[in-house]
């Protein structure tokens, strides 16, 4: 790796989105500097991966 070049990794979270009542499972996934992706958590036993418009918006 040259020194003008910097190693990123990316990270998942998950999360649990707060915009409603719905309370929507969520992965996060990023790297050090910014936000790659938001789906909704398909292994969360309420949502079971949806997410509302508000949280898509997102």
């Amino acid at each position: 790796m040259s020194s003008g070049q910097t190693k990123t990794r990316e990270l998942t979270h998950l999360r649990t989105c707060n915009l409603c009542e719905a309370m929507c499972g969520i992965v996060i996934k990023h790297d050090d500097e910014k936000v790659l992706s938001i789906k909704g958590d398909k292994d969360d036993p309420f949502s079971k991966g949806y997410i509302c418009p508000k949280a898509t918006a997102l």
